[in-house]
């Protein structure tokens, strides 16, 4: 039994081992014979930029709300009950400077107005008649009185000065009942459009009481929160900011709607939360399509004219390998590393105002292991 035991475990693996040498060295003399073949060098195609220094009008975009430039509580300055109202008194009409928008009942201050003009006339003819008893009392004492210094009850000095004082006062009561008067027209102070109201038809008010709120229709203004950096780069004269172009954009009524304007002030103060500084931007009048007036309430996308910034490289943001570092080629047609001093950056390009000379080759192709 030993013999066979043997057998199974020493010679069968052997004779299993041998087959396959014999197999694996049948199979190589008789196989195909791989071709042998030199690889191909693959080069990367990228775009270039060659490097042209100009100069460069920074543009500072920001966003805000649109807003009236003027809001006021329009207020009376007189009482009485309101016993006329324009067809056009509700949220959301407009009235020009000077468009009656309440009338209050005015007999009670025309008969005032009648009485101080009365009062007037009888002060002025006091006033006359002082004049004339003081002018007869001069002649009566240059006939009687000799060379001796007349005293001036003598002369009724003391009674036209009071006289005269009487019809000045008399006057500027005609001028206040006729103020009056004219305070029960409620009239519109500017430009304006109706808020909010608080009164209507026979309604009785009183001197002070708010009528309705009102802002401006056709002047308007931005807040537009712009960076510390960016700031800088506003133009400015002195330490005020400059003039200089805007243009306010809005995706409204199914189209957009473009204003440009000028006009630009800051308001000199940073926001502790934000780290910024709000400019205010004004604008009025329509669109420059001449079909939309602003509106209250909009929200708009702003571009500002910053200042100039000369002899920069303008190149594309994806160009940079980090913030300060960029691809440049060779004249062997080979990747240069090169760390440049960038002035700013924009939405999608960067300024650059060092590190490049006129004529260098910018890869601008984004590279994934250079």
């Amino acid at each position: 039994m030993a013999f066979p035991t043997l057998f199974i475990k020493v010679l069968v693996p052997l004779l299993i081992i041998i087959g396959g040498i014999v197999i694996s060295s049948i199979l190589k003399e008789t196989g195909p014979e791989a071709k042998k073949e030199t690889p191909k060098v693959s080069f990367t195609t990228v775009e270039l930029l060659v490097a042209e220094p100009s100069d460069y009008r920074v543009q500072i975009k920001s966003r805000g709300t649109l807003r009236a430039a003027q809001q006021s509580l329009l207020s009376a300055e007189v009482g009485g009950t309101i016993n006329e109202v324009s067809q056009r008194f509700d949220v959301g009409e407009v009235f020009q400077k000077g468009d009656i928008i309440l009338q209050l009942e005015s007999s009670d201050y025309e008969t005032a107005l009648a009485e101080a003009r009365s009062r007037a006339s009888e002060a002025d003819v006091a006033f006359l008649s002082e004049q004339s008893r003081a002018t007869q009392a001069a002649r009566d004492w240059k006939k009687l009185g000799g060379n001796r210094t007349p005293d001036p009850l003598v002369l009724r000095e003391p009674q036209l000065a009071a006289a005269k004082t009487r019809a000045e006062a008399a006057a500027e009561s005609v001028k206040k009942a006729q103020r009056d008067l004219e305070r029960t027209m409620i009239l519109a102070p500017y430009d304006c459009r109706i808020v909010a109201k608080s009164v209507d038809l026979g309604s009785f008010v009183t001197p002070g009481m708010m009528l309705a709120e009102i802002e401006s229709a056709a002047s308007f203004e931005v807040r537009l929160p712009i960076s510390l950096d960016d700031y800088t780069y506003l133009k400015k004269d002195g330490a005020e900011l400059a003039k200089t172009s805007f243009k306010l954009s809005a995706e409204a009524f199914s189209t957009e709607a473009v204003w440009a304007g000028e006009t630009l002030k800051s308001e000199g103060l940073i926001d502790s939360r934000t780290r910024s500084i709000n400019a205010v931007v004004e604008v009025s009048g329509s669109s420059q399509s001449g079909q939309h007036v602003p509106m209250s309430g909009l929200f708009v996308e702003a571009v500002i004219q910053g200042a100039t910034i000369e002899n920069v490289v303008i190149v594309p943001r994806e160009s940079f390998v980090n913030r300060s570092r960029i691809l440049l080629l060779t004249d062997e047609s080979e990747i240069q590393f090169r760390d440049v001093e960038v002035a700013r950056y924009e939405e999608s390009v960067a300024l650059i105002t060092g590190g490049l000379e006129a004529g260098d080759r910018i890869i601008t192709t984004s590279l994934d292991s250079p």
